[in-house]
């Protein structure tokens, strides 16, 4: 693969921000790290093999590097030195067929500017490295559909500027760390399929901004806290199959921009509030199956059933 060829493509793409249809073939050459781009962009490269280089550090004008849908062959440890490049802002490595590996650590002491890491399909292993920890700037992570172990980091309540996580689809276990209140710019939180343990911690009621909460197939158990009704902003909860749930879901009856509320195969009880749903005006879905609740549905939940496109009430 020629120097010149890569040159030609990675401007085209640096210029227009939109994919060029090629085939290449081989390994990224390591010269390739001289040309000064802002931008690299690898989408269907199916005949890529080998991995980054690890001279890509020496590139200190990159800005983002994506590499999607990339082939069986190309992988491995993802350079340390991506971390650290000074202008290094969005880094997606994503739905890739090869089996990708953090690097098992960072040069400490190195400011850094990384505002998205999106690694999501990438055959990851092990557990979360806790120099992400680091990423104080840091916006969105997603580490969601990979084979991920263990706890979450308790230093991540560091990461005081995120606005959204995705770990869905893992095998973190442990409890939800107490240090994440601190992440009260928080949006979105996705840990649904993986093996969280525990009971819902009171101080998710901190997280003002919240507005998804996934926390589905997992094992957590015990009552739902009274302070989820502070959450003015919240909009969809997903807390099905967690077997071990149980109480009233009363804290949710406050809650005027919520939309999707799944409850199913819990062991939840009591009635169904009365004024759940009833100041919202779009489509709702929810699911109350395979539960202990006593009692019918709400009066106002008719205007849904007669309208199957606007709820799912199973």
């Amino acid at each position: 693969l020629a120097i010149v060829h890569l040159n030609h493509i990675f401007l085209i793409l640096y210029h227009s921000l939109l994919p060029v249809p090629n085939n290449l073939t081989g390994t990224l050459p390591p010269e390739f790290v001289h040309l000064p781009l802002t931008v690299i962009r690898l989408e269907n490269q199916k005949g890529l093999y080998g991995s980054i280089p690890s001279t890509i550090g020496n590139m200190v004008h990159l800005n983002s590097l994506s590499i999607l849908f990339s082939g069986p062959e190309f992988g491995g440890v993802i350079p340390s030195s991506l971390f650290t490049i000074p202008a290094m802002e969005w880094v997606t490595i994503t739905h890739n067929e090869g089996d990708w590996e953090f690097p098992t650590s960072i040069e400490s002491g190195q400011e850094n500017k990384i505002k998205g890491l999106k690694l999501k399909s990438n055959g990851l292993s092990g557990t979360i490295p806790p120099f992400i920890s680091e990423f104080t700037n840091i916006k969105a992570l997603g580490l969601g559909h990979n084979s991920l172990e263990g706890s979450i980091p308790d230093s991540f309540g560091r990461l005081t500027s995120l606005e959204y996580f995705d770990f869905h689809d893992n095998n973190l276990n442990g409890t939800l760390p107490q240090s994440l209140m601190r992440l009260t710019n928080l949006t979105g939180m996705s840990l649904g399929k993986n093996k969280i343990q525990g009971p819902l911690p009171s101080w998710l009621g901190n997280l003002s901004k919240l507005r998804l909460l996934d926390l589905s197939y997992n094992k957590l158990e015990g009552s739902i806290p009274t302070s989820l009704s502070l959450l003015s902003n919240l909009q969809h909860v997903t807390l099905q199959h967690n077997n071990d749930l149980y109480g009233s879901i009363s804290a949710f009856e406050p809650l005027e921009k919520l939309s999707t509320l799944l409850l199913s195969s819990n062991s939840f009880s009591s009635t169904i509030p009365s004024g759940l749903f009833s100041d919202f005006t779009g489509k709702v879905f929810a699911d109350f199956s395979h539960n202990n609740f006593t009692g019918g549905l709400p009066e106002h939940f008719s205007q849904y059933a007669q309208n199957t496109s606007e709820c799912s009430i199973f």
